[in-house]
């Protein structure tokens, strides 16, 4: 690994950022992700995304961080519950990407799922502003609806009296025409 080796830069990489080991140390994983950044290997991407994220071990850089991330997305099972929940926060507050509450939501559910902490609470938030959006958007169809009918039935009502006007007036001229 010292020498450059890919493969072994790796391995300790993984080595180091099994959570579920007494092993973990997340500044040894970083270390050898950062030798190894241009690896295909998705861990790699997300000690970096990690690490970018949550300040622990370098200064925290949300863009570096979700493009880190972003390179394992799309590989489940390499995210860990901190991962998850971090590209959730990125979806949510759209800061270094569009945001999308979709895919926070997706993103803090696998959090929960992988048992990360903050996670259940954020889920929570996000379905509670997406409920509100959606009533939202529902109290404004309705009211583009009644705002719809009112002009519909206002058009109709002066459809009425122009017709009624037309009427009078032809009713005037026939009344004219019979005295003449």
């Amino acid at each position: 690994a010292e020498e450059g080796n890919t493969r072994a830069q790796e391995y300790l990489v993984h080595y180091y950022f099994d959570q579920d080991a007494a092993k973990y140390d997340l500044k040894k994983a970083c270390r050898w992700a950062s030798e190894c950044a241009d690896s295909s290997d998705p861990t790699v991407a997300v000690v970096l995304g990690i690490s970018f994220a949550n300040g622990e071990v370098a200064e925290i850089d949300e863009k570096q961080a979700f493009e880190w991330l972003s390179k394992a997305k799309d590989q489940e099972k390499k995210l860990n519950g901190e991962a998850c929940y971090y590209l959730g926060k990125f979806y949510e507050e759209g800061n270094v990407t569009e945001k999308s509450l979709d895919d926070a939501e997706y993103f803090y559910k696998l959090a929960v799922r992988k048992h990360f902490a903050n996670g259940s609470e954020s889920l929570e938030r996000v379905r509670r502003e997406k409920e509100e959006i959606r009533k939202a958007e529902e109290a404004k169809a309705l009211q583009e609806q009644k705002e719809a009918e009112e002009l519909k039935k206002q058009e109709q009502e002066t459809e009425y009296k122009i017709i009624f006007l037309k009427a009078r007036a032809g009713r005037g001229r026939c009344k004219i025409r019979g005295r003449s």
